[in-house]
Formats: structure tokens, sequence, C-alpha cells
């Protein structure tokens, strides 16, 4: 089939076109997956749900269920950290994303998210590394009162924040959160796999963040 204009399902043409082995037209069927509603996401619906498991190891429609608020916190972080090879990291990274089954792992506590929040109201809601690295920031009290002033709606001045003396848990965010935003690198995957550099809930704090850096602010308001 050929398209000589844009159409709502040229997207999953295309999609079904780059899967290997994908079998011709007429030999079963393809679903269209929409964002309106919560019910039009759910993996039941999918044709790559089989038995209670899906047959990708990430989910085609990732962006799809993270905008209707579907999406599961393993979706999100297998999408996110598919290429990461690291034993030690996908060992941590299955208990976090365990714990978070039970109970929600978003914010350092009501303060972080106090913080956050007000923010977002100031600055670009389409600027996912701006969005990230604000997120890391405000995790730390004291470290967001230091550099709170050099944040404007769309950047952030790291070479005017004037830091002084940190701990250890508001280094590490700060090393973070430029990583995000500037593309340095501080702090590496083999720093995140070790337990003694970075504890489990700094950990998770870390995780959410590059989920933000990669589909933005949603992934904090999944079910």
């Amino acid at each position: 089939m050929y398209f000589t204009a844009y159409t709502p399902i040229f997207p999953y043409e295309v999609l079904m076109r780059m899967i290997p082995n994908f079998l011709p037209r007429g030999h079963g069927m393809y679903v269209i997956i929409r964002s309106e509603t919560k019910e039009e996401t759910e993996c039941d619906l999918c044709c790559y749900y089989r038995r209670k498991k899906c047959d990708l190891p990430t989910c085609p429609f990732i962006c799809e269920k993270i905008k209707s608020g579907t999406a599961t916190k393993k979706q999100i972080m297998d999408a996110v950290f598919m290429n990461i090879r690291n034993s030690k990291f996908r060992e941590r990274l299955s208990l976090f994303i365990k714990k978070s089954e039970n109970s929600t792992m978003n914010y350092f506590g009501k303060k972080h998210e106090s913080d956050f929040k007000k923010t977002l109201e100031r600055i670009d809601s389409e600027n996912y590394k701006l969005i990230s690295a604000v997120y890391l920031l405000t995790a730390d009290t004291q470290l967001w009162r230091r550099v709170q002033n050099q944040v404007e709606k769309n950047c952030i001045r790291f070479d005017k924040m004037n830091l002084g003396s940190m701990d250890e848990k508001a280094y590490t965010l700060f090393c973070c959160a430029k990583d995000l935003y500037l593309g340095t690198k501080h702090i590496t995957i083999a720093d995140l796999a070790d337990e003694q550099l970075i504890s489990p809930k700094m950990f998770g704090i870390i995780c959410n963040a590059l989920a933000i850096r990669r589909f933005g602010i949603g992934v904090l308001n999944q079910n």
C-alpha cells in the first residue's frame, strides 16, 4: 500500500514493515493503539501480547501508553535501558522495578515533590533534558537552595552556580543533573550498579530522571 498523504495509520504501516518476519497482509491482523483513552491502550488489545506475555523485548507503543497513563514501570524502564548489558545494573534495575510495583518511588519526599512541581509551572514543559535535571536538583533541599536562581524557563546556568561544600548525596544529584543536561560523563553505568556508591533510593530517583529525559514528565503519572 502506498500513501500519498499522511493518514492516522501511516506510522503503524511503517512500523509493521520494519518488524522482521512480519506476516504478509491477509495473514492475521494488526492493532491501532490510540492515546485518547486508557481502554484503547490495554495490552490485551495488542497483537504482540499472547498468553499474558508480550513477544517483544520492549513495548512498541510505549509513548502512547505513557500519554494515556497505562504504562507500567517495567515497560518504561525496559524502553529506557534496552541497550544496557551491565549485569549488575540489570539486577539493580529489576529489584527497583519489583519494589515499585507495591509502592510509588517517584520522589525523595514531600519537599522534593513540592519543589519540583512548583518549578514545573515556570519552565518549558517540552524541554525534557531541562525537566530531568530540575527533577534531580530539587531532590536535595540544600542543593536546590543554592542553584534555583540559575534555573530559567529554557535553560540552567551550571557555569554560574556557586555550590560551596556539599554532602555525597547532593554532589551525586548535581553530577547526574549536569550529565543529563550538558551530556557530561561524571556518573557511569558502573557507578549506578555499585551499591556502595549509589543507595537504592538514589538509584531509583536517577532511573526516573533518565526516563524523564527520554519520555518526559508523563513517566511519573502512571498507574
